[in-house]
C-alpha cells in the first residue's frame, strides 16, 4: 500500500514550462528571453486520515481515535482538534518528521449536543496539508433513574413497592 501511495504522489507531480509572449502596441520595446523561462512544479497537498468516526458518548465518557498522515514527513506537522465543550488529549497531535505516521488521541465531552469538530493544521510542514473536513460528535446526557413513588415512613418489617426505571434525561 505504501508503494502505491508513493506512486500516486509521484504521478500527481506535473512540470509546467513557462514562456513569455508579448503583444500589444508596446511589444516591440521589450527584449524577450528565448525558449523556456522557467519551470513550475505542481504538487498535490497531503491530507490527514481519521481512521474512525466519532462515536456517540455520554457526558464524561472517553473515546480513542486514530489519525494518520498520508505520507512520510520530512518536517513536523501538528493537528489541533477543536470543539466547544470537548476535551482532547493530547490537545495538539504532533507528527514528528521521520517517525510513525499514526497517532491516537482521546476525546471527552463536557456538554451535551451534536458538536462540530474542526481541525487546525500547524508546524513546519503545515503549508503542504489540507485541513481535514469538519467532523461531528454527539454527546448525550447521562441516564437517570426515576422512582414511581416517594418512600414514606414504615415500621420495621413493613414493605412498600417501588418501581425504578432507567431513562435518558
Amino acid at each position: 500500500a505504501g508503494g502505491q501511495a508513493a506512486a500516486a504522489a509521484a504521478a500527481s507531480l506535473e512540470t509546467l514550462r513557462l514562456g513569455v509572449d508579448a503583444s500589444g502596441p508596446a511589444s516591440p520595446h521589450f527584449d524577450l528571453p528565448a525558449g523556456d523561462v522557467g519551470h513550475v512544479q505542481v504538487i498535490a497537498l497531503e491530507t490527514f486520515s481519521i481512521l474512525a468516526s466519532y462515536p456517540d458518548l455520554y457526558v464524561g465518557d472517553l473515546a480513542a481515535l486514530t489519525i494518520s498522515v498520508t505520507k512520510h514527513l520530512d518536517q513536523d506537522v501538528t493537528l489541533r482538534p477543536v470543539g466547544q465543550g470537548l476535551l482532547f488529549s493530547p490537545p495538539i497531535i504532533r507528527f514528528v518528521a521521520g517517525q510513525e505516521r499514526s497517532r491516537t488521541f482521546a476525546v471527552q465531552g463536557t456538554v451535551t449536543g451534536d458538536i462540530p469538530v474542526t481541525y487546525e493544521v500547524g508546524g513546519a510542514n503545515a503549508a503542504h496539508f489540507i485541513e481535514p473536513v469538519e467532523s461531528r460528535i454527539r454527546i448525550k446526557p447521562p441516564e437517570t433513574f426515576a422512582l414511581s413513588a416517594a418512600l414514606g415512613s414504615r415500621y420495621v418489617g413493613e414493605t412498600q413497592e417501588l418501581v425504578v426505571e432507567a431513562s435518558a434525561a
